[in-house]
């Protein structure tokens, strides 16, 4: 077994008041301010953080308008999420009915979800400040059309 000693005894120290005084009256105020903690410390702006979630919500689960809720968009979110519930349905019963043949109209489910595919793509490649003004405070259906 290792002893451990200590090389530094309490009594080996003693603090000068008169000393620490004159040190604390020379110090300059140091405190940081909130303003001034957003320059010292390098991170995503909070624009960057909704870009990068609506882009990979818009991507993986485009079709059911979840990146629209996330951006706060309820409106637009609930036509992404009507029209794959109701196209769905609509080409299931169609199906059921004609033996099939309505089951040519099965590309009709997949309209919100490529339209929801380009919307993720498009704030994935924006630039921050483009994303803030361009998709979050634009409530249309379909951003990317001028």
């Amino acid at each position: 077994m290792f002893a451990i000693k200590a090389f530094a005894k309490e009594s080996n120290y003693k603090i000068n008041d008169q000393e620490v005084d004159q040190l604390f009256a020379k110090a300059q105020d140091v405190s940081l301010q909130v303003e001034h903690l957003q320059t010292l410390i390098p991170s995503a702006s909070d624009a960057a953080k909704n870009k990068i979630a609506a882009g990979l919500m818009g991507i993986l689960c485009g079709e059911f308008g979840i990146h629209r809720f996330y951006l706060g968009h309820t409106k637009a979110g609930l036509i992404y999420l009507g029209w794959t519930l109701c196209s769905g349905g609509l080409i299931i019963g169609l199906s059921a009915v004609t033996f099939g043949v309505g089951a040519i109209l099965f590309p009709l489910v997949y309209a919100s979800g490529v339209v929801g595919i380009v919307d993720g793509i498009f704030y994935l490649i924006s630039e921050d400040a483009e994303f803030e003004s361009k998709y979050v405070k634009n409530e249309k259906l379909i951003q990317w059309i001028n």
